[in-house]
């Protein structure tokens, strides 16, 4: 047979399976963690399981896992089809919605046809999960792409918010490439991956003791982890997929969510900032679509971090609901002054992109009606990208001390963004 790119996989199975005339008896198509496809069929829907597993062969070579799984198979196979009938959920969002005939015109998949998608990771920017809990407020900042200025900017917002009068704490999740601990100066031999290997061996999280910032008053940080060669040990040991499912808490999102009970616990904070790590990552998703209430998006203006937000909020979309979509884009290394002839033509151009992406993504489902606009989500400025300059103080800075105090104020429309119940004229 000839080579089956990919993305070609799902098209043939289709194809084969509706041409093979099985009925209307229900057939569910199970697409593997690795992009195989499985099949599950009914009692009644094929008379001949043997051929058309030989037709699906034929058809699919190697993508095709058979055999068939039958409810008039050996017993595990009486099980496992059972159970995958039982619940099945909707056709994926990313799966054919159409098929061509044989005469070249298409159709709509039938609905006898059942989809599901097994996963061994990424379940979090795919499932629905719970929402999460009203306290602490939990904001995550998230870039697509790393080096776009996204801890330095949390930092910053963080102290200023500090500054007037907040009770913050920070939480280091970049895991794999830690570094907002080393921002505020934390000296904490313990942090985040010490206390979610805790949870996942024993149920509990352990003591957790948020360090308090050097010069903020008001301003914690729960660090990574200590760094040094057992830190790779221990990151190795960190399972993020484990017990993933669209209907069941990943350990890991249980130990996160226990971790942010027990610093609110400790510190009872106002506020609880998240640093993501950059990328289509297990933790980003969960820190993105399971723990906060509100996301902070952070780019430059390129075309890697306008497809990046164009993925991201679709994810977005399709996993919360309209009143939840609670997003701000936040565009950095921006260079002052905003509104001079070389700068503002290119800030005009990247907010008509948020905005044209944004129709696409968490506006589509907004429609007319005047009820949508909801406290919680401006639906006209959600797109609208809060602007960091570009300043070298910025740039060389390893430590938040090394920022200036007076620069902080520069912030002081996403701080007033991330916790809008703040008084803005508040002072110092």
């Amino acid at each position: 047979m000839p080579w089956l790119a990919p993305d070609d996989v799902l098209p043939k199975a289709i194809e084969t399976l509706v041409g093979a005339g099985t009925g209307n008896a229900r057939i569910c198509l199970v697409r593997d963690a690795r992009g195989r496809i499985r099949i599950a069929v009914e009692a009644s829907a094929v008379a001949d399981p043997e051929a058309l597993t030989k037709t699906l062969e034929g058809a699919l070579g190697a993508w095709f896992a058979g055999p068939l799984v039958y409810q008039k198979g050996s017993p595990a196979h009486r099980r496992i089809a059972t159970e995958l009938f039982r619940d099945l959920p909707p056709w994926p969002d990313d799966w054919p919605k159409d098929y061509e005939r044989l005469d070249g015109s298409r159709a709509p998949i039938p609905e006898w046809l059942k989809g599901r998608v097994v996963l061994n990771s990424k379940e979090s920017w795919f499932a629905r999960g719970s929402p999460p809990p009203s306290k602490p407020r939990v904001v995550s900042f998230f870039s697509f792409k790393g080096g776009v200025g996204r801890t330095t900017t949390l930092a910053c917002v963080a102290a200023r918010l500090a500054n007037r009068g907040q009770k913050v704490v920070v939480i280091d999740l970049d895991l794999e490439a830690p570094g907002l601990g080393g921002f505020l100066g934390a000296r904490s031999t313990t942090g985040v991956l010490d206390h979610v290997l805790s949870h996942l061996a024993t149920g509990a999280i352990g003591d957790v003791n948020p360090e308090p910032v050097d010069g903020f008053p008001g301003l914690w940080v729960v660090p990574a982890a200590a760094s040094g060669i057992g830190y790779l040990e221990k990151l190795a040991r960190l399972d993020f997929l484990a017990g993933t499912s669209a209907s069941e808490k990943s350990p890991t999102e249980q130990a996160l969510r226990a971790l942010i009970d027990a610093v609110a616990e400790r510190v009872t904070p106002d506020l609880v900032l998240l640093d993501s790590r950059a990328g289509l990552h297990d933790i980003g998703g969960l820190a993105l679509h399971r723990l906060s209430q509100m996301d902070v998006l952070v780019a430059r203006a390129n075309a890697q971090s306008r497809e990046g937000l164009r993925i991201v909020l679709d994810a977005i979309r399709r996993l919360r609901a309209v009143e939840d979509r609670d997003v701000r884009l936040v565009q950095t290394m921006v260079k002052a002054p905003f509104d001079a002839p070389e700068t503002k033509p290119l800030v005009e151009r990247w907010r008509q992109d948020m905005y044209d992406i944004a129709i696409e993504t968490i506006y589509a489902d907004f429609g007319d009606d005047p009820e949508l606009e909801v406290p919680e989500l401006d639906h006209k400025t959600a797109h609208y990208p809060l602007l960091v300059a570009e300043r070298d103080e910025l740039t060389r800075a390893d430590r938040l001390h090394q920022v200036s105090v007076e620069l902080l104020p520069s912030f002081d429309e996403i701080a007033n963004v991330v916790m809008p119940t703040l008084d803005a004229e508040s002072e110092d």
